[in-house]
């Protein structure tokens, strides 16, 4: 999912819609103001002909950030188009950081090892330790240390 130009209304604001005034549920004793509501998960609660009055309140959700509506819809309407996207979005991203991962480490790798040294007298006074194996500075010190 595309992200929007700046300073501009993201759809998902459709689906998350701020109340217009904050709600505390009945019968809650711990106070929690409620500011935003899921309009996907009161369809659901109310659709069933056995719920109760009050079966909407279940879709209340305390929102700041869009980024919060994103991780709502990806978790808990998987079948959604949005949530689809956001879920898509989320598996290229985290592919992307692994991919980044790995290519960091063999580059660490590659300049850990000695290049491939072609005259024979500087292979001869080399110890083949020396020419498979560069150890860092760190690994120098615990293996100095023990």
């Amino acid at each position: 999912m595309p992200f929007p130009p700046s300073k501009c209304r993201h759809k998902l604001w459709d689906i998350g819609h701020v109340l217009e005034k904050p709600y505390q549920k009945q019968g809650s004793n711990d106070g929690e103001v409620y500011t935003h509501i899921c309009i996907l998960c009161a369809q659901t609660l109310t659709c069933n002909p056995y719920a109760s009055p009050n079966a909407w309140e279940g879709a209340l959700h305390r929102w700041k950030h869009t980024s919060n509506v994103k991780r709502h819809m990806a978790s808990q309407h998987k079948d959604h188009p949005v949530g689809q996207a956001e879920a898509r979005w989320n598996l290229e991203t985290a592919t992307s950081h692994i991919e980044q991962a790995v290519e960091h480490a063999r580059e660490r790798d590659s300049k850990r090892s000695l290049p491939m040294v072609d005259s024979e007298r500087a292979t001869k006074r080399q110890g083949i330790l020396r020419k498979a194996w560069y150890p860092s500075s760190r690994e120098v010190g615990v293996y100095i240390a023990q």
